[in-house]
């Protein structure tokens, strides 16, 4: 089975879910503020991490591997995944909203026109498919509206039911069941609408109960710690942003893992420690990701994987020290033909592989 797959014309056929979180902002909250450097400046400028992000981050299980976040955007036709080509800022957020359109035969219509404040998936525990397709995984996304009413709530909710294969009730909350069978596997999605604001779409049942339990009673740690080395090269005045901290836990079924050895031994980077990407900090056709390691010889691999000539990528690179760390800074680009060569290498780094 071939995993990088060469040039796909839409990768994202194979990103299967919405699992979304919708939420109030609130402008006045008096929640503390997360402090990072913003990437390059090594101390130079302080940009602090909207409440809203920590917050839900909170939510997340504490094992989640990846987290994606794409903010201040509205549902438009042009995110349908039909009629979908899209930017690098409109890639982030068609990774929070998901296709909707997979089991509800409505797709995002009930969302058209709703702004978004916040977009943010969370991932853990990738594996192969069985056949063909994107990479399966634990995890969610959250979606946060500009406001929602009750009654707007329970409208869509109704909506919702009416498809669901099965309803029941974890933490007290109305949870709905649905499947999708994707090539050779099959997805099961559950969805959860805790309060007007909040609309949760998850891959895994155990994921959701985390979820919606530190929703409603909190939780003592977070995803992603304040104490992880990627969080200096985040960028969250950008509109869009990810983080991929390699999990050296449970590893051996991921296939994205760099710590996952070859057919003939050879661990990739036994010394790798995260990917981070930075989306539309200049213009919404352009990104910069930085790949992190220990270990200049392993970046060194991972640079000529990814300019493999079946790869297709079209990226500029460099690759630097700071301190233990070497870097591998990469700047994408839609090209010529108005495409994302490097789509499909930036889901892999992300975890989200493409087989065939």
């Amino acid at each position: 089975m071939t995993t990088l797959v060469p040039k796909p014309r839409n990768p994202f056929k194979w990103f299967p879910f919405v699992a979304v979180i919708l939420l109030l902002l609130n402008s006045t909250s008096n929640a503390e503020e997360d402090i990072r450097l913003t990437p390059g400046n090594s101390g130079e400028t302080a940009v602090a991490m909207p409440p809203s992000v920590t917050k839900v981050l909170s939510w997340l299980p504490t094992d989640t591997e990846t987290v994606l976040v794409a903010q201040d955007f509205s549902i438009t036709s042009q995110l349908q995944l039909e009629t979908w080509d899209p930017d690098f800022v409109e890639m982030f957020q068609r990774l929070g909203i998901g296709s909707l359109s997979l089991y509800c035969s409505t797709g995002l219509d009930p969302f058209m026109g709703r702004k978004v404040s916040l977009a943010v998936h969370g991932a853990r525990k990738f594996r192969e498919p069985k056949g063909f397709g994107g990479s399966l995984y634990e995890g969610c996304h959250l979606i946060i509206f500009d406001g929602m009413t009750a009654n707007e709530k329970e409208s869509l909710l109704s909506g919702f039911a009416a498809g669901a294969s099965e309803t029941l009730q974890i933490h007290g909350e109305q949870v709905l069941k649905y499947s999708k069978v994707l090539e050779d596997d099959e997805w099961l999605f559950w969805l959860a609408w805790p309060n007007e604001d909040t609309f949760v779409i998850s891959t895994d049942l155990g994921y959701l109960s985390e979820v919606l339990n530190r929703i409603m009673r909190g939780g003592k740690d977070r995803a992603l710690a304040d104490s992880l080395i990627e969080w200096k090269y985040v960028d969250r005045s950008a509109p869009a942003w990810g983080i991929h901290h390699f999990n050296r836990l449970g590893f051996e079924d991921d296939p994205t893992s760099p710590f996952k050895k070859h057919s003939d031994g050879e661990v990739f980077d036994s010394e790798a420690v995260g990917f981070v990407i930075n989306v539309g900090r200049n213009n919404s056709s352009s990104a910069e990701s930085y790949y992190l390691s220990k270990d200049p010889a392993g970046i060194e691999k991972r640079v000529s994987a990814l300019k493999d000539p079946l790869a297709h990528t079209e990226f500029t690179h460099e690759i630097f020290k700071e301190g233990e760390l070497t870097v591998l800074k990469m700047n994408h680009s839609r090209n010529e033909d108005g495409e994302i060569p490097d789509i499909v290498i930036i889901l892999w780094l992300l975890g989200h592989g493409t087989f065939l």
